[in-house]
Parts: C-alpha cells; structure tokens; sequence
C-alpha cells in the first residue's frame, strides 16, 4: 500500500525487514515472494539492475518450488522491467510466457495484470487492434474481480491507444475514469500516467499551453513519490517538451511549466478533470 500511494523508501524498508524475516525462517517461499515485492519497489524508483537481481533470485526460487503461480508472476514483472531496458521483442516473450500460465490456472486476477503489461509492449510496437484487445479483456477481468487498480491502468492503455487511433472523444473518457479511480484509492503512481496520457491528448488536439502545465503538473508529482521516467521514456517526453516549446514560444512554455509545477494536486487533478472533458477538435 504504501509504495502505491507514493512512499517507496518506506515500503522497501518494510519490505526490507520482511526479506530479513523469511531469510532467517529459511522460508524459501516466503523470501520468493518478498524479493518480487523488493523488485517492484526498486523499479518504481528507477533501480533497474536491483530490480533485475530480486526478479532473478525469486524466479530462481520459484522454479525450485515448481510453484506455477509464482513463476508467471515473476515473469511478467521482468517483462515489465526489459521493456523499460528497451527489449521489446524479450518483453513481449516474457508476457506472452506468464499469460499461457495464467490462463492455464485460470486466473483471472493475474491474467488482467498480464494482458496490461502485454498490451503496452504491443502497442509500443505498432499493432494498436491487439494491443486495444488486450487492455480491454483486462479492463473486463479487473472489474470481475474487483481490482480497482488494475481497472484504473487499463482505462489509461486504453485511453492511449484510442489516442493513437484519433478516437479523441473515447480516449478523454477513458482518462477520465481512470482518474477517478486514481483519486478514489490515493493511487499517485497511476495518476501520473493517466495526467501523462491527457498531456498527450492536449498537445494532439491543440492545446499546447495546457499540455505544458499537464506535463509539469505530472513531473512533479513523479518527483514527490520518486517515480522517475524509465531511461527509454526520456527521449519521447524531451521531444514532445521540444514540440511544445516550439508551438508555444520560449516564453510563454516557460510560464505554463511554471503553472504546472506550482499546482496543488487537487489543482492539477481538477485541471486534468477538466480537461478530460473538453469538447473534441
């Protein structure tokens, strides 16, 4: 809990003193499953080669244990953290390996996790129908089982392939609930991604000046939680500032950053809210 609402030094001391725990009850489960807790934490704050070395050592454990459920779990963490490595093609295989685990449990609360992941390394790679598909069969598992974060990162893949697409409209809706969802569990991680989304949908529709406060209202926040961009995120987020900086003039990009770095967060939310329901250009 407290690493999704933004206090990962905290939760990778308590998660921490958890590993410490299970090492000394020589609980080999028990310390699987608090070294995929500890890698989730590392990557959140950008740790990707400590990342890389708990989802190892916990895959390691796993298939030990023939434990089926852990091994999927760890799977997609490590297509989590390989994509943002820039190994899509490795990312994908990944995901593809704990879905058909997944599915074969049964599970529907890890197949909507592993669809989302899924669903971003596709779309990244261009095929935005399968990639909708997925996060839409996501979207519907989530909401059967109750996972209202998993709903709320859906609607955000979802949200960014019907902008990718030009469904304008749809995608604004779904950025929409998202961020309400985000609101509604003090989920900051996911807010960011969802004001992200928005930011792009502003500056693709012309709205230049609040995508430049949408953009510092959510880099700020990564900041406030430690969340920082993945290292294969910056170049697209340092263009698209560029573009904005372009279309708006030194001056006046300046002012909106300046706008949306000195924005409360119940400022910026009623700003992203706000803009989520624009009419459509």
């Amino acid at each position: 809990m407290a690493g999704r609402q933004g206090d990962y030094e905290r939760a990778r001391v308590l998660h921490e003193e958890r590993l410490a725990v299970r090492r000394g009850l020589g609980s080999t489960q028990g310390i699987a499953s608090a070294l995929v807790d500890l890698g989730g934490i590392a990557w959140f704050q950008g740790q990707y080669d400590q990342a890389r070395a708990y989802f190892e050592e916990s895959l390691a454990l796993h298939r030990a244990l023939e434990n089926t459920w852990g091994i999927g779990a760890v799977l997609t963490n490590l297509g989590v953290l390989v994509r943002n490595q820039g190994d899509s093609e490795r990312a994908r295989a990944l995901q593809e390996e704990s879905l058909a685990l997944a599915r074969a449990a049964g599970d529907k609360s890890t197949i909507a996790i592993v669809l989302g992941n899924l669903g971003v390394v596709v779309q990244e790679q261009g095929d935005y129908d399968v990639a909708r598909s997925h996060f839409a069969e996501s979207l519907l598992l989530a909401r059967e089982v109750g996972d209202k974060p998993r709903s709320a990162t859906a609607l955000v893949g979802l949200g960014d392939v019907e902008r990718l697409q030009g469904e304008y409209r749809q995608a604004a809706t779904s950025y929409a609930k998202s961020i309400t969802l985000c609101m509604e569990l003090g989920d900051k991680r996911c807010l960011v991604d969802a004001t992200e989304g928005l930011a792009r949908l502003s500056a693709v529709q012309g709205r230049a000046w609040t995508a430049a406060r949408l953009f510092s209202a959510s880099a700020a926040l990564r900041g406030a939680i430690g969340a920082p961009l993945a290292l294969r995120e910056k170049p697209r987020f340092n263009q698209e500032l560029a573009e904005l900086r372009t279309v708006l003039g030194e001056e006046l990009y300046a002012a909106g950053w300046a706008a949306g770095k000195a924005m409360s967060p119940e400022e910026s939310l009623a700003l992203a809210l706000e803009e989520a329901t624009q009419p459509e250009r």
